[in-house]
């Protein structure tokens, strides 16, 4: 019969030799009979740690401190079981008992500086990474996490130095490389972002989000070698469940809903699913005098999010509403927008260096009534507050034009046309659905006014002949679309499409794939990046805006709209996909919606050749656009409030 020592010492071959299972049940049952050996427990909670059963994991690990109170490697290890159910104030409490039984205990400094920047406690995460720097600087886990520390504030530059840091110690670092490409895609770098993802996909092809990296990036490229058999790819990894793409990315790539869906409900039990709740539960709603309504939001700069919101602060009954702001994204250090909208709100707070918990306590002390997420799943997204709840009521609205694929998003704010009955089922949230269109614009222009001399000539583009357009972002364009918009240009003589994309790489590519299709390169035309005030008057030399298929033009639709320019949708059944016929449908020019690509074709055709049907459309545009409710922001305003009125009641 085999000693306690014998059995103890075979564990630990088994979990040494990574049989991890085996090494448990031996652990395990010398648990019974060894109640006051602190390895044991140790040995026994790390196993769980190693197989990610975190509750476990902490369970023995803290027997093992009741055990021995002076082992700096179980309060380390407690910390990391905490970080990974996102319980990060309660692992830097766990990093603090190891670092004061060990100061120079590198790796719960490195720890705890992971865990400060995952509350937003930038400089503090600074200051303990550098320290662990300090214990050993050959560590790429250090650059790569102050990497991720300086992305959050916005300081790419710094970011990307810090990663090449990480990938000059370790060249086959997936994390630093993905981290890199995603630092160089939001510096629109898009080639170098691409060649760092691509690099992370050949060193990992499991790493998460990174296929969907890749192929928004070649999309920003124009580059669409090969994006048909990695799209299709895609989607078969994200019906295994795989997370292979943020959900932002797959809106200008499928249709699909039931596919966004699930890609929204993968990535949100993923990363949300061990956030507790916090104790605002959705019954307990205030009796505060007025309705206090919180906009939370990464977007409280030049973005057309703050565009098209600006006016509904504005206009506010400020005797029934009382509205807060809770900014969480870059504040440059010229920011008229922000400025000009602050004085719209009872207060407004810069939240962007706070935790989730700090956020919900000054939301609970506010008693906020309605939390109004206007970032959702995009950029500069903080959905781990929401997760944890920091308000009786919560809504998506306006930043992300899609299901978060959570069920502690309580509404979605949409309009009949943009998610009908019968497409309710796609989403997680309930639909309550505005009068007219979903989407807010202002009363007033920007002040239009020609600064410089604007002409057709100066644009780069033919005083006569048929001029097609599309502002969107380029990374909208898809293989298909582009088909019809050369389709098009085939049958029309004398026409050019002039597309927004000031990006060589990518305009070399549009001109290729031109050839292609045996089109002369040169009836391709790319307009530069401007001012918002430039770019509205410059629309206004173009004939016919061809809208982008499956991520429609959303801000800049109703700015085409706005200034005469008819747009022509190719409308799907997304919520991306539907948001240009929602604002031609407000205005009642829905002869501008097809459903059909070949429709879609004909009709751009037919304008293109017959110029007194294209200025009628034109004429009603300007007429319609005046009548109608969709630059009536007072109007929107009312219609908005009118909601939380009955979310209230």
């Amino acid at each position: 019969m085999k000693t306690t020592e014998e059995i103890f010492s075979k564990a630990k071959q088994l979990h040494q030799s990574n049989k991890i299972k085996e090494a448990q049940k031996l652990y395990k049952k010398l648990t019974a009979h060894n109640k006051n050996n602190f390895q044991l427990f140790f040995l026994l909670g790390t196993s769980f740690l190693q197989t990610k059963n975190y509750s476990e994991a902490i369970n023995y690990l803290e027997s093992s401190i009741k055990i021995n109170p002076n082992f700096e490697d179980a309060y380390n290890n407690v910390g990391i079981a905490l970080a990974e159910k996102k319980n990060y104030q309660k692992a830097i409490y766990n990093y603090d008992k190891a670092l004061k039984l060990k100061p120079n205990f590198f790796h719960a400094l490195l720890n705890k500086g992971i865990a400060l920047k995952n509350i937003h406690q930038y400089e503090n995460a600074i200051k303990f990474l550098n320290l662990a720097k300090d214990i050993d600087p050959k560590k790429p886990e250090i650059y790569n996490t102050l990497g991720n520390v300086f992305k959050e504030q916005a300081y790419y530059d710094k970011a990307i130095k810090s990663y090449d840091m990480a990938i000059k110690i370790s060249s086959d670092y997936a994390d630093a490389y993905n981290n890199k490409g995603i630092v160089l895609n939001l510096m629109e770098k898009y080639e170098e972002s691409f060649q760092n993802y691509k690099m992370a996909l050949s060193i990992n092809p499991d790493n998460d989000y990174i296929l969907g990296g890749v192929i928004h990036s070649k999309m920003h490229l124009c580059d669409w070698q090969n994006l048909e058999n990695s799209i299709f790819n895609l989607k078969n990894k994200i019906i295994d469940k795989n997370l292979v793409a943020g959900p932002f990315i797959l809106l200008s790539i499928f249709d699909d809903l039931k596919i966004q869906k699930l890609n929204a409900e993968n990535h949100i039990k993923k990363n949300f699913h061990e956030y507790k709740l916090s104790n605002i539960k959705p019954s307990s709603l205030k009796n505060n005098k007025n309705i206090r309504i919180g906009y939370y939001s990464g977007e409280f700069h030049k973005h057309p999010c703050l565009l098209l919101m600006k006016d509904i602060y504005k206009y506010h009954d400020k005797s029934r509403f009382e509205i807060y702001a809770f900014s969480y994204g870059p504040n440059p250090r010229s920011n008229p927008l922000r400025d000009e909208v602050k004085p719209y709100f009872k207060t407004f707070f810069d939240i962007s260096q706070k935790s989730d918990e700090e956020i919900i306590n000054l939301s609970k002390d506010l008693n906020i009534d309605i939390a109004v997420n206007l970032t959702g799943l995009a950029n500069y997204e903080r959905t781990s507050m929401f997760a944890k709840r920091v308000a009786p009521i919560q809504l998506n609205y306006l930043g992300f034009p899609g299901t978060m694929g959570a069920k502690f998003m309580d509404y979605i704010i949409a309009d009949n046309l943009i998610i009908p009955d019968k497409m309710k089922k796609y989403y997680t949230e309930k639909v309550i659905y505005l009068p007219n269109c979903y989407q807010p614009n202002t009363n007033k222009l920007l002040d239009t006014s020609i600064k410089k001399k604007i002409n057709r000539k100066n644009l780069g583009l033919p005083e006569n002949g048929m001029v097609f357009c599309c502002f969107n972002n380029h990374y909208k364009i898809t293989p298909y679309i582009f088909n019809a918009w050369m389709n098009i240009l085939k049958k029309v003589d004398k026409s050019v499409m002039w597309i927004y994309v000031d990006k060589k790489y990518a305009q070399e590519n549009l001109r290729k794939e031109a050839i292609v299709r045996n089109v002369d390169p040169n009836r391709i035309r790319f307009a530069q990046k401007e001012n918002i005030e430039n770019h509205l008057v410059r629309m206004k030399f173009a004939d016919l805006f061809l809208d982008t298929w499956p991520y429609n033009a959303h801000t800049t639709a109703s700015d085409s709209i706005r200034m005469g320019l008819p747009l022509l949708t190719l409308m799907g059944n997304s919520f991306a996909s539907r948001v240009a016929s929602s604002l031609l449908n407000t205005i009642n020019v829905p002869e501008l919606i097809t459903t059909k690509i070949d429709d879609y074709e004909n009709l751009a055709i037919k304008l293109g050749n017959d110029k007194s049907k294209l200025d009628e459309i034109k004429n009603k545009i300007k007429t319609n656009s005046k009548k109608s409710s969709l630059y009536d922001s007072k109007k929107f305003t009312k219609n908005l409030e009118n909601i939380y009125n009955k979310l209230i009641i």
